[in-house]
C-alpha cells in the first residue's frame, strides 16, 4: 500500500538513485503476531506505465513510502479455469478483503502518514500525493483508498502448502510431495504455509 512522494526536482531518478533504501518493521496495534508490518521507502516510482496514476499523482516518476502487511488474514485463491494443462488459471487476490487486514492497513498508512510529514521527511520532498489529511482521518475514505491502490508485495507463496494430513488447505505432504499423484513435488515458496518475516 504506497504513499506516493513527489520529490523536489532532480531528485528520485531512475537509473541514478538506488530503489530501495531502508526497511522498517513493525507490530499493528492489536496484531495477534510481532512483526506483521513493514514500511519500506522505495526512492523512485516510474508512474509513467500507468498513466491515470501519474496524472492522480501530478509527476511521472515519485518516491513511494509503502506499507507492507506481511501476517494477512484473508486469503487468494488460484484455481484451475479447465483441465487443459495450457489454460491460464483463475486468480483470486482478495487484498484487504478481511476486516482485520483493513484495520491493520489504516494503521499502517496512518503511521506512514506520520513518517512522511515528520520534519525530516517532509523537507525532502514537495508533497503527498492522492492523500490528504481529510482523507486520513476518515476511515471509510481511507478503506476506498486502500481498495483503490493495494497491491502485491511480491511474496509470492502459498499457492500449494504443505501440511499435515488432516489439514484441508495442505495441498502437499511434509515431503513436499502432491498429494493424489504419484511422482510430481513442488520444491519452490509455493509450500510456504506463512510469509516468512522476522
Amino acid at each position: 500500500m504506497p504513499l506516493y512522494l513527489v520529490p523536489h526536482p532532480g531528485e528520485c531518478v531512475p537509473g541514478r538513485d538506488p530503489r530501495f533504501q531502508l526497511m522498517a518493521r513493525f507490530t499493528a496495534p492489536g496484531a495477534a503476531e510481532p512483526d506483521d508490518m513493514q514500511l519500506v521507502l522505495t526512492s523512485w516510482l516510474d508512474l509513467r506505465p500507468t498513466p491515470m496514476l501519474a496524472e492522480a499523482a501530478g509527476a511521472e516518476v515519485v518516491a513511494a513510502l509503502r506499507v507492507a502487511l506481511l501476517c494477512p488474514s484473508g486469503h487468494g485463491q488460484l484455481l484451475l479455469s479447465s483441465s487443459d494443462p495450457m489454460a491460464p488459471p483463475r486468480i483470486e487476490l482478495n487484498f484487504a478483503s478481511e476486516p482485520e487486514d483493513m484495520r491493520r492497513f489504516l494503521a499502517g498508512l496512518r503511521l506512514a502518514w506520520q513518517v512522511a510529514n515528520a520534519p525530516g521527511m517532509a523537507g525532502a520532498l514537495q508533497r503527498i500525493a492522492c492523500l490528504d489529511e481529510a482523507i486520513i482521518s476518515s476511515d471509510s475514505r481511507l478503506t476506498e483508498y486502500v481498495r483503490t491502490h493495494v497491491g502485491t508485495y511480491r511474496h509470492a507463496l502459498g499457492t500449494v502448502p504443505m501440511g499435515v494430513d488432516d489439514d484441508p488447505c495442505a495441498v502437499l505432504d511434509q515431503h513436499c510431495r502432491v498429494r493424489g499423484l504419484d511422482s510430481l513435488s513442488v520444491v519452490d515458496a509455493s509450500v510456504f504455509p506463512t510469509v516468512p518475516r522476522i
